[in-house]
């Protein structure tokens, strides 16, 4: 089975039969360090068009922008772009493999039931 087929029926089987698991905690890590790889991607791509808008700008007269400020916002986009995508893809793994791992362990692990 390919990974889009099992994946849902794996979170739903732990989530079903699981009391405790890391899956949610990795899940919404790899979410919330890709939002922010994403926003910085377009904060990015912003400061940059605000470069060419800048310059035409100036030369036709009108206001100027802080320079500095514009690229030590580029700066910090970079960074946190830079960053932020390694960690996403990291969380993304820890919360794939944290699904095969608990599913693997309730269904071929040891039975927790106490004998009757």
């Amino acid at each position: 089975m390919e990974w889009e087929q099992i994946f849902p029926v794996l979170k739903s089987y732990l989530s079903r039969n699981l009391a405790y698991s890391l899956v949610a905690t990795y899940q919404n890590k790899y979410t919330l360090h890709r939002s922010v790889t994403a926003g910085a991607a377009v904060w990015f791509w912003l400061n940059l068009m605000t470069i060419p808008a800048a310059l035409v700008t100036r030369a036709m007269g009108g206001p100027s922008v802080h320079w500095v400020v514009l690229v030590l916002c580029l700066i910090a986009a970079l960074v946190l772009v830079w960053g932020f995508s390694g960690s996403f893809m990291y969380h993304w793994q820890n919360f794939a493999n944290t699904i095969i791992t608990e599913s693997y362990s309730l269904l071929a692990g040891p039975n927790d039931e106490k004998p009757r």
